[in-house]
This record gives structure tokens, C-alpha cells and sequence, in this order.
């Protein structure tokens, strides 16, 4: 259960960040320390009975927001062969090299996704993507249309004074972009880029494709949860505001039903609203609703760079070794994990997969 987790409040918050932040990256052998500890308080009890089995987890509470995928195999044997433990984890290796993780918002929900299964329509299209939208009149593409030289966007200064956080232009989300189409031929692929990633297409004007991506900025709003979101285009090509966000609640409004997976390219978009037994609440609970199978998401801020490489190698993975979702990320991360430049969980650990494993 979660509940010692609550215990000692600051040491605990200390040990997450340790290996969902920075500092890991700098700190291995603590690192490695923290990881040990938590997961004999976790998985101790079962530890010898998950040799060489799918892990399903169901989250309670705080569970929510650890990264099992990092948690040290405890039955490993001192000074056993393990695939590259690098000078991150010497004579441990994490759960990721034997077991593949898949996070689930309920056993119920689960099934009740799989009564469905036979009636699901036939997307149109295999692959949308949304990148690198416009934030703010700071973005060289929006600055011509800024409110002192667009009279479409000068009579609208308090609304622009309530515009929602801004946030940096991610160019790096176009190079995403360019190496993830590149394993889908033009027919079949449709690109929201710039001004086009917006709220309303993401929304309401989508096409069904078997597989939509996000790679956008993430936030999560700790004070009220539910005003946490996935940021697109802010801005119109005419210069007017729009809205940007895509809400928990928005999601209602979506029809994924014919949609295999879902993937939140940004930071901190697996995070929940509440801290609720058996279930996720937040982007992830939402878009499986809307009727996504699966859900691939985040736990803490990325790395723009690993992101990058991540998600190149989570595709190749889908499309030319014919992978499942759940294996290809977790394929991609191994590759991360046996990098040293990357082997730290801050670095390939922060996307789970949740939903439908198969």
C-alpha cells in the first residue's frame, strides 16, 4: 500500500526527485541507493514471484506517480550478467530489462475496454501529429501579427493580459516531427505544425488515425488539477487569441473511439488530478475514455534532447520491428538505459505506457 509513503514527508519528496530530476544525473550512486529503498518498500513482498512476468500496475494513491520501471530488481544475484548496469547501478539493474511495465486505470475499466474491442471502427488514417504551435507574440512567427501592428489583435489587451502561461517555441518538437513521419508515407500521415496544432482541430476537427501524438509543452497544475493540460497554438495566423489548452475535462469532448494510441510528448502529462485509489484521473484517464486504448505519457519534465530520442526510437520500433506499443517504449528505453549518456531514470524513464498491453 502507499501509505508509508507519506512518512517523513521531505525525505521522500527528496528521494522521488532523485530519480525524476536533474540532480540524479549527477548523484548515481545515491540514486541507485534511493531506487534500492524504495523498491524493497514496495515490491519486497513479492519480489520472488515476478521473475520473468508482465508487471500490471493499478496505482494507489501516490503509487501514481512512481516510476516502477526504475525500481532495481531485488532477486537479481550480486555479480550476475546483467545487460549494461553502467556506473548508474552497478550489480542492479532496474525492472525495465526483464519485465514490461503497463500501468492500468482499473482491472474494471480494462475489461470493459476490451468488450469494445470488436466494435471499433476503422481509423481513416494512421498518424497524426501536432508540433512545435505558436505560444505567444514572442514566436518570430507571431510577432508581425502583435496587437501594435495587427488591428485584428490591438483592441484586445486585457484578454491578452490573461492569456494562458507563456511558454518557449519547441523547434526541437519539428525535428521530432521530421524523424517520426519519415516511417510513414505522406497518404497516410496528416501534420499539425505551427498555427495548425491548435485546440479546436485537436478537438473537434481531427479525422480518426490509429495513432495521435503531442509533442507540445505539459503542465500540471497542483493548486487546481483540473486546469492542467497539454499546450497547442495560442495564437491565429490572423493574430487573434484563441484557446489553447487541452483540459481533463476537453477530452470529453473528443472521439478516440477508433484510436489505438495516444502519445503526450510533453512534461508531466501522466499526472492525475487527485490522489484516488484504483484509477487515474487527469489527460490519461480522459483520452481513454474518449476511447483510446492506449495512453503513453510522462511523470516529471523532460529532457527535450532524450524526448527526442526516445520517441524516434519508440517508432522505429512500432513500425519497422512491428512492436506493440508497451514493447516498443520499452525497447527504446533499454537503448537509452545502455547509453551513458543517458542511462540515469531522469533522462528515459519519464513515459509510462498505460491501457491495453497487446
Amino acid at each position: 500500500r502507499s501509505t508509508p509513503l507519506y512518512s517523513s514527508a521531505a525525505s521522500d519528496v527528496y528521494k522521488r526527485q532523485l530519480l525524476t530530476s536533474p540532480p540524479g544525473r549527477v548523484r548515481p550512486k545515491t540514486t541507485a541507493k534511493v531506487g534500492k529503498d524504495l523498491s524493497a518498500l514496495i515490491l519486497g513482498p513479492v519480489a520472488n514471484d515476478l521473475r520473468g512476468k508482465r508487471l500490471l500496475i493499478v496505482g494507489d494513491g501516490i503509487l501514481q506517480y512512481i516510476p516502477f520501471t526504475t525500481l532495481p530488481e531485488l532477486n537479481i544475484t550480486p555479480g550476475a550478467n546483467t545487460s549494461q548496469p553502467g556506473e548508474f547501478a552497478p550489480h542492479m539493474q532496474p525492472l525495465l530489462v526483464d519485465h514490461e511495465v503497463i500501468n492500468l486505470i482499473s482491472a474494471s475499466a480494462m475489461v470493459e475496454q476490451r468488450q469494445k474491442q470488436k466494435t471499433r471502427p476503422t481509423p481513416d488514417l494512421e498518424l497524426a501529429i501536432f508540433a512545435d504551435p505558436v505560444f505567444s507574440f514572442d514566436d518570430p512567427r507571431a510577432k508581425p501579427l502583435a496587437p501594435a501592428a495587427n488591428p485584428i489583435a490591438k483592441n484586445l489587451p486585457k484578454l491578452l493580459q490573461n492569456i494562458e502561461p507563456i511558454y518557449t517555441p519547441l523547434p526541437g518538437s519539428q525535428e521530432e516531427l521530421k524523424q517520426i513521419s519519415e516511417f510513414m508515407p505522406p497518404n497516410r500521415r496528416s501534420e499539425f505544425l505551427g498555427f495548425a496544432a491548435n485546440y479546436e482541430t485537436a478537438i473537434s476537427k481531427l479525422k480518426p488515425h490509429r495513432i495521435v501524438h503531442f509533442a507540445s509543452h505539459g503542465f500540471f497544475n497542483v493548486r487546481s488539477p483540473e486546469r492542467s493540460g497539454v499546450v497547442l497554438s495560442a495564437i491565429r495566423p490572423d493574430g487573434s487569441i484563441q484557446r489553447s489548452t487541452i483540459t481533463p475535462a476537453d477530452t470529453l469532448d473528443m472521439d478516440l473511439s477508433a484510436t489505438d494510441l495516444v502519445v503526450l510528448s510533453g512534461c508531466r502529462t501522466a499526472l492525475s488530478g487527485k490522489l484516488i485509489r484504483e484509477g487515474l484521473t487527469g489527460l490519461t484517464g480522459g483520452l481513454m475514455s474518449a476511447g483510446a486504448e492506449r495512453v503513453v505519457a510522462s511523470l516529471w519534465s523532460v529532457s527535450d534532447e532524450a524526448t527526442q530520442k526516445l520517441m524516434t526510437a519508440f517508432y522505429r520500433n512500432i513500425y519497422q520491428e512491428k512492436l506493440s506499443p508497451a514493447q516498443a517504449l520499452r525497447s527504446a528505453q533499454l537503448a537509452l538505459w545502455q547509453d551513458q549518456r543517458w542511462q540515469t531514470p531522469y533522462n528515459w524513464a519519464a513515459f509510462a505506457a498505460f491501457g491495453e498491453w497487446k
